[in-house]
């Protein structure tokens, strides 16, 4: 992306956080939404059953998924530097920032990291949350994540998805098998806005120098992935009991879609999806949920990532209350249409919520039943 555009892109993002509402037909949990104003808190770090996996939403990409004792991370980022920082400023992770989106979680479960693409919003708080909280656990990445993490020399190894073909299972610090295990699915990442495309370049050497010697803008997208991810029996550990699809980037039409192994006919539960940029791609969400065809989905992706997060949510650039409102429209149009819908998140969540999704607010802790 040439610097003309990159200006262009940039200023238009200064006016990002225009919308922050969701209208009471489609948040009847609450008759109404106000991203900026909730008329609820946060639920704390819910106690699990013996059948139920716990979901938090942190944000961006950033998901945490816990299932009989083990859990995965994805993409967790906090930092958020503005739009001038974006473009002048060089990589540093605000350490207050991380320690208030992990404030009360216990990480002793967490047994690998893994992200999708890897612009900075997904990955910029890597390093940090490597040497600080998780040293030693995996990250898997693509090969331009990786090249960009050499520089950091960490704590931990990293796994190139590119190099994977199969799945990807959770190990113990005795490497024995866990019962969560992830494969990549082959996607592309949808403009950011009207064709323009920030940081969509690879990076194809191992940077040798450390991060804040770089801008936020030098890590680039490199090759787009989804996920699938098995919470896997514990009985039988070859036995997916729920099955989640996950993506941080909203993709392109006929692109994303799992392939799973001949024979292998466990429907998904869950399905995460990427509100940001939907515009600028066609059939998004249509023809995910219509692959997938999920009994519920969590919508993530939607709020301005520019800001701290200290400050009312809004929604990021440009999604307006109306485009926001629309999507749901669209995903419970879609989830109706194959009759998939089925139950979500167990008791209350803070955010909008109905039989075919959970728009939760950043921080927001969920239980889902896991149904032999």
């Amino acid at each position: 992306m040439n610097p003309r555009k990159t200006s262009l892109a940039l200023t238009l993002l200064v006016l990002s956080g225009c919308g922050h509402v969701i209208r009471p037909e489609l948040a009847p949990n609450y008759g109404r939404f106000d991203f900026s104003d909730p008329p609820c808190r946060l639920s704390p770090q819910p106690m699990l059953g013996a059948n139920e996996v716990g979901i938090r939403y942190f944000g961006t990409g950033g998901l945490y998924v816990e299932w009989q004792g083990s859990a995965l991370l994805t993409a967790p980022f906090f930092s958020n530097p503005n739009n001038l920082r974006v473009k002048w400023g060089h990589i540093r992770s605000d350490p207050w920032a991380v320690r208030r989106g992990l404030y009360g979680m216990d990480l002793s479960h967490v047994r690998a990291i893994a992200a999708g693409h890897s612009h900075y919003d997904h990955i910029g708080d890597l390093p940090l949350i490597s040497r600080e909280y998780l040293p030693g656990v995996p990250i898997w990445v693509n090969q331009t994540g990786a090249n960009a993490l050499a520089g950091e020399h960490l704590p931990s190894p990293v796994g190139v998805l590119e190099n994977e073909a199969g799945w990807i299972r959770l190990q113990d610090s005795s490497g024995h098998d866990l019962p969560i295990r992830f494969r990549k699915v082959p996607s592309k990442h949808a403009p950011h806005f009207w064709g323009v495309h920030i940081a969509g370049k690879s990076i194809g050497q191992p940077w040798t120098t450390p991060w804040e010697q770089r801008r936020w803008l030098a890590l680039q997208e490199g090759n787009t992935f989804a996920f699938v991810i098995d919470l896997m029996s514990p009985t039988k550990p070859e036995r997916p009991l729920f099955r989640i699809y996950y993506q941080d980037a909203a993709n392109p039409n006929n692109v994303g879609a799992p392939v799973l192994d001949p024979g292998d006919d466990k429907t998904f539960d869950l399905a995460v999806l990427c509100m940001a940029s939907y515009t600028f791609v066609r059939q998004h969400p249509e023809y995910i949920l219509g692959t997938v065809q999920p009994r519920h989905v969590l919508i993530g992706h939607y709020e301005d990532f520019f800001q701290d997060r200290a400050y009312p949510v809004r929604f990021v650039f440009p999604l307006i209350n109306s485009l926001a409102n629309r999507f749901l429209v669209r995903t419970r149009e879609a989830i109706e249409k194959q009759q998939a819908a089925g139950p979500g998140p167990e008791g209350t969540v803070c955010g909008p919520s109905t039989p075919a999704y959970t728009m939760p607010m950043p921080g927001e802790w969920m239980r889902f039943k896991v149904v032999p």
